[in-house]
């Protein structure tokens, strides 16, 4: 029989597409050399100081800005302290004390005026940084205690407590941040980088700026300027922020005085890190105001203080109140129900200096000088 004639209908053209051929471990292998080498070159570049001084505070993935440039600003403090002196005395290789706690302890503690009010008292220096954190809530303090007590724990602590918070069990918003996880022994690639890597702290608040609504440049730039001392102090530059009116006294939030059982759990968890460095509870002062008239109230916060300075006592820990200061009547001294201005919190600090000094010449702290 004949032969068919060949078929020559056309074929349709398929499109050629990437293939990987042998030896394919060529291609990822070239793939993560570079990805390597970009990695190195942006954390290079991100190390730079002229590129850091054009740069806000890198970020380690939280929803505060204030911690995150205060973390900046510590670690660049604990860097300072290492450096050896120009008289060629050797650094210091922990920090001398940190004060912990909520907005009262940002804003309402200044370590320069500390510092000199201990030194006229002792004749030695001191060196402090202010770790308060606006809506940080009182258990701001305990997860940064648990952080900086890990490997170079400072040689105080001061905790400031605003008594009727601790009944507040709201999240702190640093509670459950990786990077904090990380540093505490729960492994993560993010809490790496965030410990680790200066590129990916810039990334972060580059793509927050960009993409996010928290983070925003400008945020950073203030929180910057209002810290630029360095020692962790920002002051609240006003006289009477909102009328000191008895009739308002209702809108402070959590004016319940009784203590409840989870607020002295709180309490308590405070304690536990005189097992680690010397630590100190200083009671911040409240306006008047809050309690005059409600005989109750005055009572619960006298029953608080009672059961907080017990726990304290049986801890072996100093517990310092100030409510009987006379500067503390005065308005001119306070910025709003809870927070004292720039003047009551020159009184408030040199009053806390003078307290270390007298505890350190009683033996009930040591604080050695460099």
């Amino acid at each position: 029989m004949p032969s068919s004639p060949p078929d020559k209908t056309p074929r349709l053209a398929l499109p050629r597409t990437l293939r990987l051929t042998r030896p394919f471990g060529r291609t990822i292998l070239l793939a993560l050399v570079i990805l390597i080498v970009l990695a190195v070159g942006l954390e290079t570049a991100a190390r730079q100081s002229a590129i850091q001084a054009r740069l806000p505070a890198p970020g380690v993935g939280s929803s505060h800005t204030v911690f995150e440039v205060k973390l900046h600003l510590y670690e660049a403090w604990l860097d300072q302290r290492a450096q050896p002196a120009q008289t060629g005395e050797t650094g210091a290789d922990t920090p001398d004390c940190l004060f912990l706690g909520s907005s009262v302890v940002h804003h309402g503690l200044n370590p320069v005026r500390l510092e000199r009010a201990y030194q006229a008292q002792t004749g030695t220096a001191l060196d402090c940084f202010n770790f308060g954190l606006n809506g940080g809530r009182e258990t701001a303090g305990l997860i940064l205690a648990d952080v900086f007590t890990q490997d170079t724990p400072p040689d105080l602590i001061v905790f400031g407590v605003l008594p009727r918070m601790l009944n507040r069990q709201d999240p702190s918003p640093i509670d459950g941040l990786p990077w904090i996880d990380y540093r505490l022994g729960d492994f993560s690639i993010t809490g790496w980088l965030a410990d680790h890597s200066l590129a990916y702290g810039y990334g972060v608040m580059v793509g927050n700026q960009l993409f996010g609504e928290q983070f925003t440049w400008n945020q950073r730039r203030t929180a910057e300027r209002d810290l630029a001392r360095g020692d962790g102090h920002m002051p609240l530059r006003t006289a009477i922020s909102r009328e000191l009116a008895v009739a308002r006294r209702d809108s402070i939030p959590g004016l319940d005085y009784a203590l409840q059982p989870a607020g002295l759990a709180t309490f308590d968890r405070l304690l536990e890190f005189r097992e680690r460095t010397q630590i100190v509870v200083v009671i911040f002062p409240e306006h008047p105001i809050t309690k005059a008239g409600y005989p109750e109230r005055a009572t619960d916060y006298a029953d608080m203080l009672a059961q907080l300075r017990a726990h304290a006592d049986a801890a072996g820990v100093p517990f310092w109140t100030a409510d009987d200061l006379d500067f503390l009547l005065d308005d001119a001294n306070w910025a709003d129900f809870s927070h004292l201005n720039p003047a009551g919190t020159q009184l408030f600090s040199q009053w806390l200096g003078e307290q270390i000094g007298q505890a350190v010449a009683q033996g009930e702290i040591n604080l050695e000088s460099e």
